[in-house]
């Protein structure tokens, strides 16, 4: 069995050289198991999966598993003390204390929505005038459509002038503040995309075909 030491209190010691040092007492710690099942706030669906920490900062103990499939999960020898339980999917996440006190501690860890989350690619970063590139896509969310929108930019004037060129590369890295007010002047294509196979909790993962594109650079 895992053992925990807690410091009790401190004795202080003289030795011949009259320094004086000190050392902590210390005592074990009752350990717990600490058993539950996590689900989703929104509808009281287990969460499947899900990944579970437990962490007692004071004891330098740390742990984490995988739910099962009907969202319960289960942690041995954790310190008897305030401890924190976290859950992380897709799109949801959780945290709360509990204190334990017992020799077993049953818990439900409700995991609340984070937002959307959508993740695009093209199959391949060069396409040749006359092909129809495919965006593959996958993520999470509570809406029926994706908002496609497709940025140009002219070769020469992304070469010639840094300020384009700066712009392109920093839309690339991801969004920062005053982006869509900057780039909206480089606004070439847009689309509502209707999802066909989002499940119960959001997620999808699809691809689509945008139209034939002039010669150039474009960012989606």
């Amino acid at each position: 069995m895992r053992k925990f030491l807690k410091p009790v209190g401190v004795v202080l010691g003289v030795v011949a050289a009259l320094v004086l040092t000190a050392f902590s007492i210390t005592e074990e710690v009752p350990l717990a198991d600490v058993s539950g099942k996590v689900v989703f706030s929104d509808n009281g669906l287990p969460a499947s999966k899900a990944e579970v920490h437990v962490d007692a900062p004071g004891f330098n103990f740390f742990a984490s598993v995988k739910a099962a499939e009907d969202g319960t999960f289960v942690f041995h020898n954790v310190p008897r003390a305030l401890v924190n339980l976290s859950g992380i999917a897709p799109g949801y996440s959780a945290n709360q204390y509990e204190l334990i006190r017992k020799e077993s501690r049953k818990v439900l860890l409700r995991l609340n929505w984070q937002g959307d989350q959508l993740n695009l690619s093209a199959n391949q970063p060069v396409f040749t005038p006359d092909e129809r590139p495919e965006i593959v896509m996958n993520g999470i969310t509570r809406r029926d459509t994706v908002s496609i929108r497709l940025f140009k930019f002219d070769d020469k004037e992304i070469f010639d002038k840094r300020t384009s060129y700066s712009l392109a590369r920093n839309i690339a890295y991801g969004r920062y503040p005053g982006m869509d007010e900057q780039i909206e002047p480089y606004a070439f294509y847009a689309e509502e995309y209707k999802l066909t196979s989002r499940d119960i909790q959001g997620h999808f993962a699809e691809s689509m075909r945008l139209p034939k594109l002039e010669e150039g650079l474009y960012i989606l």
